[in-house]
């Protein structure tokens, strides 16, 4: 399907807009839905042949607005998404005290993954090395 460019300022347009050409605001080749849809996005569109318009986005958009949503819909034994439980907080005291030094070896050996697996069950998130270990430190006093 051609289409013709009718917004303001593109009635007369000759060259390529995107990757479809045109020539005196007319589609030199037929346009595939897809393109239709972006052209029409873009700029405001007609389809050449009047039993076409009906596919244009916009077109369809202005039929279906004034459609009301369905009423009879029961919505009262849709299924609520199950969520996941928190994970459980363990206490320092299960999970050993780490050193400074200990958290830095594990920072060098398995980097913020591995700061990241002892902050984790304690609750703590963050970004960086530094802050991890800091964090980790206050949480065990």
């Amino acid at each position: 399907m051609k289409i013709r460019m009718t917004g303001k300022g593109y009635e007369k347009f000759t060259g390529m807009f995107g990757m479809v050409e045109f020539k005196d605001g007319v589609s030199v080749h037929d346009l595939t839905q897809r393109e239709l849809d972006a052209m029409a996005a873009v700029v405001r569109v007609e389809a050449v042949n009047e039993a076409d318009n009906d596919r244009l986005i916009g077109n369809r958009y202005m039929a279906n607005k004034d459609n009301p949503a369905p009423k009879n819909v029961d919505r009262t034994h849709v299924e609520q998404p199950k969520s996941e439980e928190p994970a459980k907080q363990e206490s320092v005291a299960s999970l050993g005290k780490y050193s400074k030094e200990s958290l830095e070896a594990i920072a060098d050996e398995k980097g913020i993954a591995g700061l990241r697996e002892v902050a984790t069950p304690l609750g703590i998130r963050g970004n960086s090395i530094r802050g991890l270990i800091q964090e980790i430190l206050n949480k065990q006093g």
